[in-house]
């Protein structure tokens, strides 16, 4: 009915005349028949998403009973980064956003006008502002810690104040990563870890390796490169350590929602205990 949608007249204010001038009840009704209109739309929207969702996580793959049952048996708290997280939910959860992804590629080539990706990175002209003079400010601020960690290492024995900013939290996770003994050495002379911490962090090491194929022959060979385990957790661990007794700062459950470049800094807001950080521009 007529009466559901009419509002009494409102006063709006004239930036062309400078006056106000009311509003006729049915104007108010179009708009607010309007705002009504895009509400719907939008929860529209939100449902077939869930939706979407919900048919992404049912077509997920089945695993064979061993695999599920060594993913199970994976550690909850598991670190940041590329394999980080091997637990079965883990899986499910990088599954599910890789058919996203794929359906999201799918719709746009079919035409559907798809909502623009969030710009995370803004450009401003003009100095920093005085609102965000308060936050911390440091030389350079490493976003994600994991291998960030190495990187803040070496930036801190050239001198410069450093900062890492990372959603999760800054550490090795405790399947070992495969490497050469030799790649640990720019990390000793780079001063990111002494030469025992490397050796503790060396786990494992072989000198032929073989490669097979279930149902097919196997070829053996002599490892020299990428024969060896090093451990993400030390390795991790020990640059960290040496990191925050030389003065630097690990933020620890922090996102960052928005990077902001002015003329002369950045400002980074972050979501969590800290509200956000500066870095210099050299």
């Amino acid at each position: 009915p007529a009466s559901r949608h009419e509002f009494p007249e409102t006063r709006t204010s004239s930036c062309l005349r400078g006056s106000s001038t009311r509003s006729p009840g049915i104007t108010s009704a179009a708009m607010g028949a309007s705002t009504f209109a895009v509400l719907a739309q939008r929860r529209l929207r939100r449902r077939a998403l869930r939706l979407r969702a919900t048919a992404v996580q049912e077509r997920l793959p089945k695993l064979s009973p061993k695999v599920e049952a060594f993913l199970r048996s994976a550690a909850t708290g598991a670190a940041p980064g590329k394999g980080g997280d091997a637990s079965l939910a883990g899986i499910q959860r990088a599954e599910a956003v890789w058919q996203m992804l794929r359906e999201r590629a799918a719709r746009q080539a079919g035409g559907e006008a798809l909502d623009p990706p969030k710009q995370v990175v803004k450009r401003t002209s003009g100095r920093v502002p005085s609102a965000a003079a308060d936050l911390p400010c440091f030389d350079v601020v490493v976003c994600g810690g994991t291998l960030g960690i190495l990187v803040a290492r070496v930036l801190q024995e050239e001198g410069f104040s450093v900062c890492i900013v990372e959603r999760g939290q800054v550490k090795g996770r405790d399947q070992e990563w495969n490497v050469s003994p030799a790649e640990l050495q720019p990390l000793v002379a780079h001063g990111v870890i002494s030469q025992e911490e490397a050796k503790a962090a060396l786990q494992s090491s072989w000198g032929a390796s073989r490669v097979g194929i279930k149902g097919a022959h196997a070829v053996d060979f002599q490892a020299g490169a990428l024969n060896a385990g090093v451990s993400p957790k030390l390795l991790v661990g020990a640059a960290r350590e040496r990191f925050e007794a030389a003065g630097g700062v690990v933020l620890e459950g922090a996102t960052l929602t928005e990077l902001e470049v002015f003329d002369d800094g950045v400002v980074l807001s972050l979501l969590g205990e800290a509200a956000g950080v500066r870095a210099k521009l050299c």
